[in-house]
Formats: structure tokens, sequence, C-alpha cells
């Protein structure tokens, strides 16, 4: 079977590669950074999952992610609203700093 580095792992389950590396060292496999690599069956297995890494439905929630950390809030938010328009008013002279 194929290897897979633990960044691609995370990036296909929507997950931070700190969660993806968590998931792996607590079941046992010997990863360190994000750039190292496991074999796809033993990740798939990791993640309890039996299949081959896919990614979750959208909006679900990931039994894996840690609580109060605000990230899985902020992702599932969404894009942040669009900022003020900050111009001074028509005829006013534009300040600049420095």
């Amino acid at each position: 079977m194929a290897k897979k580095r633990v960044h691609e792992i995370a990036k296909e389950r929507g997950i931070t590669s700190k969660e993806a590396l968590e998931v792996l060292r607590k079941a046992g496999l010997d990863v360190k950074v994000a750039a190292s690599s496991v074999e796809e069956e033993e990740a798939a297995r990791a993640f309890g999952n039996g299949a081959g890494a896919s990614a979750p439905a959208p909006g679900a929630p990931k039994a894996n992610a840690k609580s109060g950390d605000g990230k899985a809030a902020r992702r599932a938010a969404g894009p942040p609203e669009p900022r003020p328009d900050i111009r001074p008013p028509e005829g006013e002279p534009v300040r600049r700093a420095g």
C-alpha cells in the first residue's frame, strides 16, 4: 500500500496537522512531524474507519478536535465579514502616517 505524509492526511480530513499527529501517536505510530510518512492503511486504522483516508462530510463535527481552542468554531463560522469602508468623507484630506 502507498505511504502518505501526515499533512496530506490532515488536509484530506479537514483537520490540522497537529491534530492528525496526535491521533496517529495515540494509535502507536511513530510520527514526529507533519512531513512524516505513514502507510494509508495504518492511518485509516488510527482514525478508526478501516477504509482509505477520506474527507469528512461537510458540516460534520470533528471527533478529535480539541474543545475550547476556537479553531473548529472559526472554521465552522466561515469567512470573516468584509471590513467597512474606512475612507475619509469626500472633501477631507487624506492623512498619511509617517
